[in-house]
């Protein structure tokens, strides 16, 4: 084992390598997933730096439409730090972040997954059938019941989700 009757200061690299190369072949952790494929292919695929942005963007487009919808309806009264912000300002900052969440989730799928070059439309349709929620419907503080609520953008989703498993199906399967 590592700097057994060896000054621990002085472990090579080398040796530490190896051992740990050991420990590793020796014991399986928790979260081993139970075939040997698996963990491969897991490890294959890299965190995304366009998909990241992606979910920031569409994170605070999300937050820009609840906190107009809060201004909207409630004023300034449920939130002291509102009396900062108007409806105007509110509605550039969820066109900026929507612009960027479809930039950004476009550039992904063109560098990493082109086959999902389908879904960019469907997107841009989620984008526009949300803004629309919440200007005509009155929605959109809370995304979870527009989205149960709104049929269309409900479907929407739900051809996101098909069209991307569709796209991304391995062929000869």
């Amino acid at each position: 084992d590592l700097g057994r009757g060896h000054d621990h200061s002085r472990v090579s690299v080398v040796e530490l390598r190896s051992t740990i190369t050991r420990r590793r072949r020796s014991k399986p952790s928790a979260r081993s997933p139970p075939h040997p494929g698996l963990r491969a292919q897991g490890r294959a695929v890299p965190l995304s730096d366009w998909m990241f942005v992606t979910t920031l963007c569409l994170a605070l487009y999300l937050a820009a439409i609840k906190r107009r919808q809060e201004i909207s309806q409630s004023g300034t009264e449920g939130r002291h730090v509102l009396k900062k912000y108007t409806v105007e300002l509110i509605d550039r900052y969820a066109e900026m972040s929507a612009v960027g969440a479809l930039l950004f989730y476009s550039l992904f799928v063109m560098t990493t997954k082109p086959a999902l070059i389908i879904t960019v439309p469907v997107v841009l349709f989620g984008f526009f059938r949300y803004w629309y929620v919440v200007e005509t419907l009155d929605g959109g503080e809370s995304p979870t019941d527009a989205l149960i609520a709104d049929k269309p953008l409900l479907i929407t989703i739900l051809l996101w989700v098909i069209a991307s498993a569709w796209a991304l199906w391995p062929a000869g399967h």
